[in-house]
């Protein structure tokens, strides 16, 4: 029993708290705006403008019409939010404005009289342990109002439900950091921008959505136009702005528990060294810890995030994010932003690994022939499309070792054949874009075929295909390797009845082992010597791929994945790598709500979630 005393004691001063909360809230509300409230808790020399972004956007929105013209938060003249760069890099924690809004923080408002409770929350979510990061599978999510004009709003309140609904729980948010700034150099942040952000994070909250915010864009340098003059890897200015902002995030979801939000600094670095990659992340990662401790930090890779990072072995709570998009002329094929995707051979997977070039007797080394074993009937057409010729060279196809087609190549300057003259001053030669393709029909039935040059210098082909005298097409083989000096698979690549590759002694295969030893395993071994989780940040296949084909290559990420205990992300969730509204030409949709399902990917996501 507590004495009579104590008792009296606690109600006094609960009277007294009573009775000052009472004398602070009349006091505030005589304040003439939310500034003259702020300037007098926050530093000397600092401002801050507008109220919380989140109290002024509406709390639900019929799906499809979010974001449209007519809606609230279109609508409304963005109010401003301004903090000068000494506050973001104060180590204070009262900073109201910048602090999370209170719409959030209303999951732990509740609990402010046991703010230890909390912290004993963050610190039980610190450490996500690879049993965690394999639990996590989702998306990226796209946002046109903190990413890209082009990008569709994926981050709608219809995708999170959607996501619920089949149980996927982590969403990747790319965002360019110059869309959260009204003015970078004064550290004037967008409110509208801050709100769009807020309103992703409550949706998470409110679906059991993991999120993470990557920044895709940082100033100085993007991954798909690489660094700048000035960028954060060489200049002290852009590595304090890309600091301010990642110090912004922090702040504001500090009370955001670990299991339930991430920050990926930088998307797909590339062109410089670990070094210097390290040195500019390990700045701005220290500027979060000393805000969050326990945040959780996902780290791209190098290279496009291919290659794994060992210097990020010194940090703590951090995920390693790698992006898996090999064999990239099958899920980038006729992607408009790919460098000569447009010319990228009809994508086969899985397929031979076989080199596009065919070396005459000026290089002996490497000489050799294609062979195809199978069964060709009588008027089968062989058709094999020539890309460039080296000076001359003569191009043979024998049937069961004799000859059954020969064309003779010349390249020079002027008009002919070849599409384009092209003269190689190293060389002193011309090597003429052809682009073409060269047919003829067997003469008689054939058990191998083989292809090959038996003059000259070099040519290279993207494609040769096999068609019965039906008209049903045999085999299309497109070759995956452009490295000099490779010579042909020693054995004859053999096809069944169908046309299908089937297993041949001497021919390396492009399937799923493949993508295992050369995507998967750099990161697998990566992981088994730091003891760092990996979660694929990014995979998918675009939509001018084949479904059939797309399907296959998703397929073998996903069961080395699950294999491993890694999570994973797919690029994206709706449009051209999608499940939802990708627009592919060869998939029947399903209906989910006004929007375009296909649920064949759906199956083979779900199956290996």
């Amino acid at each position: 029993m507590i004495p009579l005393r104590k008792k009296h004691a606690r109600m006094l001063v609960s009277c007294f708290f009573l009775l000052l909360t009472l004398l602070l809230v009349s006091a505030c509300a005589g304040q003439p705006n939310a500034e003259a409230n702020a300037r007098d808790i926050l530093p000397e020399k600092t401002s801050v403008t507008a109220e919380s972004p989140m109290e002024a956007t509406p709390s639900s929105t019929a799906a499809g019409e979010e974001g449209s013209p007519s809606s609230a938060a279109s609508t409304e003249k963005p109010e401003k939010v301004t903090v000068e760069s000494s506050v973001l890099k104060t180590e204070s924690s009262v900073v109201p404005t910048i602090a999370t809004p209170s719409s959030i923080q209303s999951t732990n408002e509740e609990r402010t009289d046991e703010d230890q409770n909390l912290k004993d929350q963050n610190l039980e979510d610190r450490n996500l342990a690879q049993k965690d990061i394999a639990g996590f599978h989702g998306f990226n999510l796209l946002n046109r109002r903190i990413y890209a004009s082009w990008a569709p709003d994926d981050t709608e309140e219809w995708a999170f439900r959607f996501m619920e609904e089949y149980g996927f729980n982590f969403a990747r948010i790319p965002i360019d950091y110059a869309r959260l700034y009204d003015d970078p150099a004064k550290r004037t942040f967008n409110s509208a921008s801050l709100a769009e952000m807020d309103r992703i994070m409550q949706r998470g909250l409110d679906h059991g959505v993991f999120i993470l915010f990557d920044l895709h864009m940082v100033p100085g340098f993007d991954c798909n136009n690489g660094s700048s003059a000035k960028s954060v890897w060489n200049d002290a200015e852009s590595l304090d702005l890309w600091g301010d902002t990642l110090v912004m995030m922090a702040e504001r979801y500090k009370r955001i528990p670990a299991s339930k939000l991430g920050f990926n600094p930088v998307n797909e670095p590339f062109g410089m060294t670990e070094a210097v990659y390290m040195k500019a992340s390990d700045a701005v990662i220290a500027r979060i810890r000393a805000i969050d401790e326990n945040r959780p930090i996902f780290i791209d890779g190098l290279e496009w995030s291919s290659k794994p990072v060992y210097g990020m072995t010194d940090l703590t709570d951090v995920v390693a994010s790698p992006h898996f998009y090999q064999p990239f002329m099958v899920t980038h094929y006729q992607a408009g932003w790919a460098k000569g995707a447009d010319n990228f051979p009809y994508p086969v997977f899985p397929s031979p690994n076989i080199p596009n070039y065919l070396y005459g007797p000026y290089h002996t080394a490497s000489q050799s022939d294609l062979k195809l074993s199978g069964s060709f009937p009588k008027g089968t057409k062989v058709s094999i499309l020539v890309e460039t010729v080296s000076s001359s060279t003569s191009l043979v196809v024998k049937a069961d070792g004799t000859e059954a087609w020969r064309h003779d190549f010349s390249s020079a300057s002027g008009t002919g054949e070849w599409k384009e003259a092209r003269y190689v001053e190293e060389w002193n030669i011309w090597q003429n874009l052809y682009d073409r393709t060269y047919s003829f029909e067997l003469s008689g039935n054939a058990a191998e075929i083989g292809i090959g040059c038996d003059a000259g210098d070099w040519l290279t082909f993207r494609e040769v295909t096999l068609t019965s005298p039906d008209g049903t097409q045999l085999a299309r083989i497109t070759p995956s390797v452009s490295e000099w000096g490779v010579k042909q698979p020693a054995g004859p690549l053999k096809l069944s009845v169908e046309g299908k590759f089937l297993p041949s002694p001497g021919v390396d295969m492009m399937d799923g082992e493949w993508l295992e030893k050369n995507a998967i395993a750099p990161w697998e071994t990566f992981s088994e010597k730091t003891g760092i989780p990996v979660l694929a940040g990014e995979f998918g296949v675009y939509n001018k791929t084949p479904h059939d084909v797309s399907l296959r290559v998703l397929e073998a990420y996903l069961k080395a994945f699950k294999s491993k205990g890694w999570g994973w992300s797919l690029w994206n969730l709706a449009e051209t790598f999608g499940i939802l509204d990708s627009q592919r030409a060869d998939v029947q949709y399903e209906d989910w709500n006004g929007h375009k399902l296909d649920r064949e990917m759906l199956d083979l996501l779900l199956k290996y979630k």
